[in-house]
């Protein structure tokens, strides 16, 4: 069976959903990890051992207890954990441990929503119109009808200060 660590298991999110996926396949064993002694993936009954990791040296100590515990593969479940590791790709690699999960490049571009807009009009990607705008009063707003989806460009994380608003003044 295959080991998998999934770093980064807090609230019920990213994390778990990923062990859930992993624990549907049937084909490996999963364990989890979070700094937090709270997090939900400790207590939701999908991984067969969890730890809480020390944040003051998150990367070693994510790599020391996967090597500790014959971990084939680690999965950040988080986007903190994702960039964090990621810079560590490299120990990962001396330890015979698979990072799993995009290059640096590809985080980069994907924490910039703004960015992975601009990426998706210039590859030819349908998507919803979007605008940028840089305060309330921006002209581009008047242009927009609701319902209208408002969120950071950074910073967020995949659903943290989402609105659903009805038209360009809520917006605003």
């Amino acid at each position: 069976m295959i080991k998998v660590l999934v770093a980064g298991i807090g609230g019920a999110s990213l994390g778990t959903e990923i062990m859930k996926c992993l624990r549907l396949a049937g084909r490996y064993e999963i364990i989890g990890c979070d700094i937090s002694r709270y997090a939900y993936g400790h207590y939701a009954e999908l991984a067969s051992k969890t730890k809480v990791i020390n944040s003051d040296n998150y990367a070693q100590e994510v790599i020391d207890f996967a090597r500790r515990g014959n971990i084939d593969g680690v999965i950040a479940g988080a986007g903190a954990p994702l960039r964090i590791l990621n810079e560590k790709r490299s120990y990962f690699d001396e330890e015979d441990i698979k990072l799993i999960g995009s290059n640096a490049q590809t985080i980069i571009l994907a924490e910039d929503k703004r960015a992975v807009a601009v990426a998706f009009d210039e590859a030819g990607i349908l998507q919803p119109k979007w605008i940028s705008p840089k305060y309330a009063e921006d002209e581009r707003l008047r242009s927009l009808t609701g319902p209208l989806i408002v969120k950071p460009a950074f910073g967020s994380g995949a659903s943290r200060f989402v609105f659903l608003v009805e038209d360009a003044a809520a917006a605003a």
